[in-house]
């Protein structure tokens, strides 16, 4: 007799939303620590970052969760971090269009881009409720959280021992399907703060002077005073939510211009230091002038990651599978968020001479020899064609968005006009009915076009 699981599971999960009650194995989870350096000091508790593994029931009824509540848990606009159609690039797209209009116009940004330590691991669970309800979230979803958060448990697997359970007072759930959201959630409020506060930039009306990814929170002003009273506003939040903002890892930039020589910023009672270069959402942004990146770290990435696999293989894979491998494990190293570099101060022709120097190596040619007409027999594209192809990807992406914010500053005539020369470059009618197939192909024939055989 065949036993159909999926109706049982339907029938307890059911009944768990009908009483809003967990059983107590999904509040429990197992913490392995993972090394986060391994050339770093492995006898420090602070080098372990701790994983924890939760029951895959306890996933499956989030994930049902989600489908019946995502609605109820989203959270303002400014907040990139874990939604649909949303990231990294978004972010940082964001944070470019508005430094670049300001600096257009003749003017500087002050940037502070704040760390909140451990800011997972510190939400209050009560605090978290209360902001919930006040939402007007679901009163069943809020009983069920509190059910399921009051009753939290771990213990640590260290060398395949298990030591005593203890009991988690704090913090939301790690690797839990809802965790992000409900973070989130949580720090919607500081955003809030920061827009009716009157200070940081603005675009028209809109308010786009914090930027935030998860607990990634980028703060903008057109003034030191004004930057200093939203840096106010996040130590108060803090202090009133248990969110510990760490100055010491806390970092000022200027965009447009020299930093201010007397202007000393505080994070509730200590110093924060101006910089001029910061490392924000995985990029390394330049302070100065014009917005610019540092690709020092991603081209070191790059060829470690290539000459690892050279050194790994050897000769035991053909050419075809060793280029697999490179476009695989080391090309995304260099073109992370490559859909929002600025093209006029990349150096893309340098860029270029990297990725031509790989079908070098592996093909094993002439150092003078043209690599496209290997590129066209791979269906490979030179990597400034890669840059175009992704970026108008994502302007064609951002049309759609329900952002706000985003739909916003697609809107300014600076970014439509950025936008649309690119699109100029392969007859690309970008905001016509033009599909990512379309965008595609006129980017590969353009390729063709320029071949020698």
């Amino acid at each position: 007799m065949q036993i159909k699981i999926h109706r049982f599971i339907c029938l307890l999960f059911n009944l768990l939303l009908l009483h809003s009650y967990v059983p107590s194995d999904f509040a429990y989870g197992t913490i392995i620590p993972v090394l986060k350096d391994k050339h770093g000091d492995q006898t420090k508790s602070d080098m372990y970052r701790g994983i924890t593994l939760s029951p895959t029931i306890a996933k499956l009824f989030e994930y049902v969760l989600l489908e019946l509540y995502e609605g109820q848990l989203s959270s303002d606009d400014p907040q990139f971090g874990f939604k649909k159609n949303s990231g990294c690039s978004h972010a940082l797209f964001t944070f470019k269009q508005v430094t670049k209009y300001f600096v257009t116009k003749g003017g500087k940004v002050y940037c502070a881009f704040v760390d909140a330590s451990k800011a997972f691991d510190k939400v209050l669970h009560n605090g978290l409720f209360v902001k919930r309800l006040k939402k007007n979230v679901s009163c069943r979803l809020v009983l069920l959280l509190q059910n399921w958060y009051g009753k939290l448990h771990a213990s640590v697997l260290w060398n395949g021992i298990t030591g005593p359970i203890f009991v988690v007072h704090c913090g939301v759930r790690q690797g839990g399907i809802l965790s992000p959201l409900l973070f989130a959630c949580y720090i919607d409020d500081l955003l809030n703060e920061l827009r009716i506060s009157g200070y940081g930039v603005h675009i028209g009306r809109l308010f786009v002077g914090a930027i935030a990814y998860a607990d990634d929170i980028c703060i903008l002003s057109c003034s030191c005073y004004g930057l200093q009273k939203m840096l106010d506003i996040c130590a108060e939040y803090g202090i009133k939510w248990d969110i510990r903002f760490n100055p010491a890892k806390s970092q000022l930039m200027t965009i447009g211009g020299r930093d201010p020589i007397n202007s000393a910023m505080r994070l509730g009672k200590n110093f924060v230091q101006w910089v001029p270069t910061v490392k924000y959402l995985g990029l390394h942004l330049i302070g100065g002038k014009d917005f610019k990146l540092d690709f020092t770290v991603a081209k070191r990435k790059y060829y470690g990651g290539f000459n690892s696999i050279k050194t790994t293989v050897g000769r035991q894979v053909n050419e075809v599978m060793l280029l697999h491998l490179v476009k695989t494990y080391c090309l995304p190293r260099l073109l992370y968020s490559c859909e929002i570099w600025p093209l006029n101060t990349v150096n893309m022709h340098e860029l270029d001479v990297i990725w031509n120097n790989c079908y070098r190596h592996v093909f094993n040619c002439c150092w003078r020899e043209s690599v496209k007409p290997l590129q066209y027999y791979c269906e490979s594209l030179p990597l400034s064609y890669l840059v175009y192809q992704r970026q108008l990807l994502f302007f064609r992406k951002l049309a759609g968005s329900n952002n706000t914010t985003l739909r916003a500053i697609l809107a300014l005539p600076m970014v439509r006009y950025e936008a649309l020369g690119l699109a100029s470059m392969f007859n690309i009618d970008l905001y016509g009915n033009c599909s990512a197939v379309c965008i595609k192909t006129a980017i590969w024939c353009s390729f063709i076009s320029r071949i020698v055989f």
